[in-house]
């Protein structure tokens, strides 16, 4: 068993759990996503850093700020000076963090919780959904590639580090891209087009053999939760809309980890119940939502896909 299944297996393991299991397995599933795309080392979990490389996050649905939190780490390096010998400094492996945000609270809590002195991380309450509606500054934000090159003793050093650095954009989807009205389409089209960034998300995709009754179902349950049941296309479709927007089909990667998502989280809604259910809170939502995740584990209609396209 792998971290990935030991730490979703360990969020709905037995009644040990805590509020504090699901942050931490969000986490895991954001480390998987990055391991999948190749900027996080699987054996320590630490993001890839190297200096000679500019590496740009646009966070699309950053949530309370946790997952800012858990990118925006640094390491140190080991760089080489003009007079042969090495220099430690601090390199962030994200360069530049850019985070948008459609809930004004969870920017407003953005705003507080971080820092103002850093130029290195720009959040924004904007619709993602609808790069055609940001803002000149957002717009901006997202497309700047110039990066300044970490401060140093040795000026010659920073300079040569500056010309030879490697700028790399990426946009990132945590559990978000599926809530997106009318389609996923415009952030595919502009993250190629106008970005020219690679795509990393966690997302939901439809089974090939949905029935028509579990589609109509689906619908149902799109209706009341306010998702677009357009959204819900299969892995084809799915990759069909990426090389739309211009990625080469060998560049992508859907890679399904339903079986360590929907099973866990039920069970881990199934005790959050019973906890709720002991000290007299109402559990309505808690229950729809369990029987949802539910459903979906052992039907399989609907499947939980990392998704990678590489620019």
């Amino acid at each position: 068993m792998d971290a990935f299944d030991s730490t979703y297996e360990y969020l709905a393991d037995n009644t040990r759990k805590t509020a504090m299991d699901f942050p931490t397995a969000c986490r895991a599933l954001l480390n998987e996503v990055l391991i999948t795309a190749k900027l996080l080392i699987p054996e320590n979990k630490s993001l890839v850093s190297d200096p000679y490389r500019a590496l740009t996050v646009i966070d699309l649905g950053f949530g309370c700020g946790d997952q800012t939190v858990h990118l925006m780490q640094e390491t140190y390096n080991t760089v080489p000076t003009d007079s042969g010998s090495t220099a430690e400094q601090r390199f962030p492996p994200i360069k530049r963090y850019v985070g948008v945000t459609l809930d004004r609270t969870q920017f407003h809590l953005g705003m507080l919780g971080r820092s103002h002195t850093s130029s290195s991380i720009k959040i924004f309450c904007a619709d993602a959904a609808q790069p055609a509606s940001w803002s000149e500054e957002l717009a901006r934000a997202a497309k700047l590639t110039s990066v300044s090159p970490s401060s140093s003793r040795d000026a010659p050093s920073s300079a040569k580090l500056a010309e030879s650095i490697n700028r790399e954009i990426w946009v990132l989807a945590l559990d978000t891209l599926y809530h997106f009205a009318p389609s996923r389409q415009p952030i595919f089209d502009y993250a190629h087009r106008e970005l020219e960034a690679s795509l990393m998300a966690f997302d939901l995709a439809l089974a090939d053999d949905a029935s028509w009754f579990d589609r109509a179902l689906l619908a149902i349950v799109c209706l009341f939760t306010g998702t677009p049941f357009s959204n819900f296309v299969t892995a084809a479709q799915y990759r069909t809309m990426l090389t739309l927007a211009g990625y080469d089909e060998d560049s992508i990667e859907l890679r399904d980890v339903s079986e360590h998502i929907f099973a866990p989280l039920t069970r881990f809604l199934l005790e959050r119940e019973r906890q709720l259910g002991l000290i007299g809170l109402g559990i309505g939502g808690v229950r729809v939502a369990r029987w949802m995740f539910g459903w979906w584990g052992k039907s399989g209609v609907v499947r939980g896909v990392i998704v990678i396209a590489r620019r």
